[in-house]
């Protein structure tokens, strides 16, 4: 008879209440958390060999015991977007940066923001379409007038937020050209926090746009995204004084992207996502790079 009453219910869109007990244990499901860090010692160099005891994790100020900690070997899914204002500058960086993360079965996503927001690529392992792509980033004489970084940046997240990107990863290379974009970094940094994207940003010049190449609100919008960026979601910003260096800073993103580690903890029944998180590590001379925000979805 409870059944007829129940069934009579949904047919007919009335609602049914479940027992107490059912609610309650759907509302309260313990929440399995897992992020991506770096260490390196004094050198830069990255350090292998730490356990779980090695680190501590807070999330909002509490600390939760880590379930486990092992050297991260999921495949990682790669945004790049290349921002040369028509230089040709990043070529070989890029290649180098594929060649070494392939090895990990990862994806990647080839972006160029010079006049328009443009998908050289799609998400993408295959070798056969990445070589066109890469090899396409040639110099481009004439072709300067401005690049659209910040809207290439929240465009690539996002698309890794639609791909629900298990290890998703953005390597920016950028020459500090004068920015058009319509998007703010707010907008960015939003995005990497909810995807739970790392940001690796590696920029010619002086690493942050010059004033003069743009106006001043600009100036602003461009520079917080190339610094907070890192900073928040665990990655690093790497200011290059010259073209030589792009090759030496490419493997040390490559170097800190293949030896990081998965830290998996639970939060307890009840306990609601936050944004803020904090990871230490106990040993000396060691220096975490992890994300400070992480999605509170």
């Amino acid at each position: 008879m409870r059944r007829i009453l129940i069934a009579a219910g949904i047919l007919m869109g009335g609602a049914v209440i479940l027992p107490s007990s059912i609610a309650r244990a759907r509302a309260v499901e313990p929440t399995g958390r897992t992020v991506y860090v770096s260490v390196v010692d004094n050198k830069g160099v990255p350090v292998g060999d730490l356990t779980a005891a090695d680190f501590t994790v807070k999330e909002n100020g509490k600390e939760y015991p880590l379930e486990k900690v092992e050297v991260a070997k999921s495949p990682m899914q790669v945004a790049i977007v290349v921002d040369d204002n028509g230089t040709g500058a990043f070529r070989s960086g890029v290649a180098s940066l594929v060649q070494g993360l392939l090895p990990m079965q990862s994806e990647f996503q080839i972006m160029t923001v010079l006049r328009q927001v443009t998908r050289v690529t799609e998400f993408t392992s295959n070798v056969e379409l990445l070589r066109p792509a890469i090899t396409g980033l040639i110099s481009r004489p004439g072709a300067q007038d401005g690049s659209y970084l910040v809207d290439g940046l929240l465009e690539t997240v996002k698309d890794l937020d639609k791909k629900k990107a298990a290890r998703p990863v953005v390597v920016a290379f950028t020459v500090g050209a004068g920015d058009k974009s319509l998007s703010s970094s707010s907008d960015v940094l939003r995005q990497l926090k909810q995807t739970m994207a790392s940001l690796h940003v590696l920029a010619l010049g002086n690493a942050m746009v010059s004033e003069a190449a743009t106006s001043a609100m600009d100036v602003v919008n461009v520079n917080q995204v190339l610094d907070e960026g890192p900073k928040q979601s665990g990655g690093r910003r790497h200011a290059l004084t010259g073209v030589p260096q792009v090759a030496d800073a490419v493997t040390r993103v490559v170097d800190q992207l293949t030896k990081q580690y998965a830290l998996t903890y639970t939060l307890p029944d009840g306990v609601k996502k936050h944004e803020r998180l904090q990871v230490q590590v106990k040993r000396s001379g060691t220096t975490v790079m992890a994300p400070a925000k992480i999605s509170d979805r």
